[in-house]
């Protein structure tokens, strides 16, 4: 087969190609195609399939004929146009007829990015001061033992600070509800949110309903919530006291295998050293990844903006959903439509291609790949964040099966492949250079490990229920 192929750009690495197959190619195929259409449409006095070329043109038409052949074909014709062109193509449009005579077609090609990566190695981060471990933090660490410990009593008085309440508590915005916790234990603190929430419940009795509307800071973590004014219904159900055991030997003994107070204090300090420096090398990355952004040179096609966005928006409409909100509700209580919506979350879409391309480029460029290990351990971190995010199993399974259906195992992974390559990155600007390279000596991908993880993903054996704190 002979083609004439053009190429137009017509958009950041998108190109339209326009293609003339030769005529004794299209005869053949018009001709393939009328017999596929007398097979299947008959022509009367003629067995399926045998019916002469010129009748079944005078019967349907060249241009049915036409249509058939180059659907027919259309696949054959456009690998062939790539490569005369020298293209790489990310996805395409359906092709389309521009002229029957000479036959043209028509089709647009979104092309693979292209990626440029700065001199990465010239990166270097500032090694951070060495890690301290307050008193203070100690002490509140401790405080937290206490609590899991101490005996919870029921008791006939009024709501007092400290104590542990049980309630049903409903809250709304505009007349929709955000907030329904039925039989809802908490302790009572002057730090609960939002603020004046404890004061507003303080001196209420078992049975007692009270109302009231509290704002939460525009800065609160849940953007569900964040700046909003909230009309609270509080029912209490019971007061309970709480008496926290001593802090001596015996709450050490509770707590673990530590022979003493002072054991379960290191124990403590060390496990807070090690969060905190899992915390410093998290931002490292992100510090690092950065710097790579900023020094490196990318484009790519707009239909990668908008798969990014539609991934983003669709994310908010399952977590919407999971909470018992349909899409349009939920649009209405963040005050915002849908295409606002994706306007408001296009620069961290785009922050997130160029993060996904500079990262994809360095595991090219340094042979980085997932052992089965840290594929497992990539997907289990991501039901992790689904059990945070919904508080149970039961809508952190829906919520996993239905990101599944729509892809996420491909994105799941690929963004470890990702994460791979930014933990390297840090490693080499903070001058871990043998980090760096058992990291990159890691083991190769196992073929079975998608099947295992999915699998560990829709049932839910990745953790436990996460239980919600605050009001």
């Amino acid at each position: 087969m002979a083609l004439k192929v053009s190429t137009v750009p017509v958009g950041p690495r998108e190109v339209e190609l326009t293609i003339e197959p030769d005529a004794e190619f299209l005869e053949q195929a018009m001709r393939q195609a009328a017999q596929r259409i007398s097979r299947y449409r008959p022509v009367r006095g003629y067995r399926p399939g045998r019916a002469p070329y010129a009748l079944v043109e005078r019967i349907y038409g060249r241009e049915i004929i036409l249509n058939e052949a180059l659907e027919h074909e259309a696949q054959k014709i456009f690998e062939q146009a790539i490569q005369e062109a020298a293209i790489e193509p990310l996805t395409r449009e359906q092709m389309s007829i521009a002229s029957q005579d000479p036959v043209t077609l028509k089709v647009r090609v979104s092309l693979v990015p292209e990626v440029t990566l700065g001199d990465y190695k010239s990166i270097s981060l500032e090694p951070k001061p060495p890690i301290s471990i307050s008193d203070e933090a100690l002490d509140e660490a401790l405080q937290r033992i206490r609590r899991r410990h101490a005996e919870v009593i029921t008791v006939e008085r009024p709501l007092a600070m400290g104590d542990e309440a049980l309630m049903n508590i409903r809250g709304e915005v505009e007349g929709q509800t955000v907030i329904n916790r039925t039989e809802f234990a908490q302790d009572i603190t002057a730090q609960m949110d939002p603020p004046g929430f404890a004061e507003a419940i303080l001196g209420m009795t078992a049975g007692e309903t009270r109302e009231f509307t509290l704002s939460y800071p525009e800065e609160y973590e849940d953007a569900n919530l964040a700046g909003k004014q909230v009309a609270f219904t509080v029912t209490l159900l019971r007061v309970s006291e709480v008496k926290l055991p001593p802090l001596d030997d015996e709450l050490a003994k509770l707590e673990g295998e530590f022979e003493s107070l002072e054991a379960l204090r290191q124990h403590l300090a060390e496990e807070m050293k090690q969060e905190e420096e899992r915390a410093r090398r998290a931002q490292e990355i992100e510090e690092a990844v950065e710097r790579l952004i900023e020094i490196s040179q990318f484009d790519y096609p707009d239909v990668m903006l908008r798969d990014e966005l539609d991934r983003l928006v669709s994310e908010r409409r399952v977590m919407a959903e999971s909470l018992g909100y349909s899409f349009e509700n939920y649009l209405r209580l963040m005050g915002t439509n849908e295409p606002r919506l994706r306007e408001d979350l296009t620069p961290q879409a785009m922050h997130n291609i160029a993060r996904d391309l500079v990262l994809s480029e360095l595991a090219k460029a340094e042979g980085l790949t997932l052992s089965e290990k840290e594929q497992n351990d990539a997907l289990n971190a991501w039901y992790f964040r689904l059990l945070m995010t919904y508080g149970t199993q039961e809508r952190a399974q829906e919520a996993a099966r239905e990101m599944l259906r729509r892809g996420a195992m491909v994105r799941i992974l690929s963004r470890a492949l990702s994460e791979k390559p930014a933990t390297y990155l840090a490693l080499l600007a903070t001058g871990r250079q043998e980090e760096a390279a058992a990291l990159k000596a890691a083991e190769g991908p196992s073929e079975t490990t998608e099947t295992a993880a999915e699998a560990r993903a829709s049932e839910g054996e990745a953790g436990t229920s996460a239980e919600p704190s605050g009001a």
